[in-house]
């Protein structure tokens, strides 16, 4: 098994261990791209990642053949369109699933008609009024009992053994046969990312007030907001939104921040505003502005201005 990223990473640090478990040879590249990526790739059975890495391993076999690889296994964000027929049409099969590190495995899509829950695991799909979606709750013999030293997190219990992390899913609808609890038909779960505003990008999952205490700190900053933003590989990319002085640059930015940051905390994109919209409590209006930048340099809520 294959492993193009760190086990510093969760999900990676869940695919090391399972296959340690299951008896398989696990081998780690620090990238997915490259010769030495191309190689490794040579004497594989299996690679497991992200939608990113299993697109850039798709790439690497479609000019080199498939050689031994037999399966794809993605997590952490939705599987760009199109993924299963270009592995179809190298005799690769693809598997898909849904987890937390908090939730342990959930659901899994073998053969892309969408996420079934696990043996064992229980999903509850509970509406969110107003929304038009519902909170995944989860109920296994695999969640986690807490967290260590006191560190704060997403996850939150309602006491008859139903876990959350805030991740969104459709809304539910009239239970049919095999439907699990909160009426999803069949047991699929098509997922919407975090209620809480955490941003699911590749692997990783990163808390947005982070990034802005990080982006904050930089002279010439005036104020920020961080959301994320739809990538077809990463599911969402970090992107900051703020208003600066005059003379401060883009570049000025990604230099200050390089070292206060990990690289999945790193805005990919930053948008220079004339005023960061907030709510009437002063707090981030993260809905707004994750909808203005949907619509546009020309949305009437984002006034985007250009860069020095």
């Amino acid at each position: 098994v294959l492993l193009p990223g760190s086990t510093a990473s969760s999900l990676w640090s869940f695919a090391a261990l399972h296959a340690l478990a299951e008896g398989a040879t696990v081998r780690t590249a620090p990238t997915s791209t490259g010769p030495a990526f191309a190689r490794a790739l040579t004497d594989t059975d299996v690679v497991h990642g992200v939608p990113r890495t299993v697109t850039d391993t798709l790439d690497v076999l479609e000019a080199t053949g498939p050689g031994s690889v037999r399966t794809l296994v993605c997590g952490g964000a939705a599987l760009p369109h199109g993924t299963r027929e270009r592995a179809t049409a190298l005799g690769v099969s693809v598997v898909a699933y849904y987890g937390a590190v908090e939730l342990s495995f959930v659901a899994v899509d073998v053969d892309g008609r969408g996420l079934r829950p696990f043996p064992q695991v229980e999903v509850d799909v509970r509406p969110v009024a107003g929304t038009g979606l519902g909170e995944v709750w989860v109920r296994s013999p695999w969640v986690a009992d807490g967290y260590l030293a006191g560190v704060s997190g997403p996850m939150r219990r309602d006491g008859q053994g139903w876990v959350t992390v805030g991740d969104l899913a459709d809304a539910p609808e009239p239970a049919g046969p095999g439907g699990v609890p909160g009426g999803v038909p069949g047991g699929s779960l098509v997922l919407r990312g975090r209620g809480d505003g955490a941003i699911l990008t590749g692997a990783a999952t990163v808390v947005p007030e982070d990034v802005e205490c990080a982006v904050a700190s930089v002279r010439g900053v005036r104020d920020v907001v961080v959301v994320g933003t739809p990538h077809p590989e990463l599911g969402s990319v970090v992107t900051a939104v703020l208003r600066t002085d005059e003379h401060v640059t883009r570049t000025a930015l990604v230099a200050a921040t390089r070292d206060l940051l990990s690289p999945a905390q790193r805005p990919r994109r930053w948008v220079r505003v004339a005023q960061v919209p907030r709510t009437s409590s002063g707090k981030p209006a993260r809905a707004v502005v994750a909808a203005a930048l949907g619509e546009g340099a020309g949305s009437p809520d984002l006034v985007q201005v250009g860069w020095p």
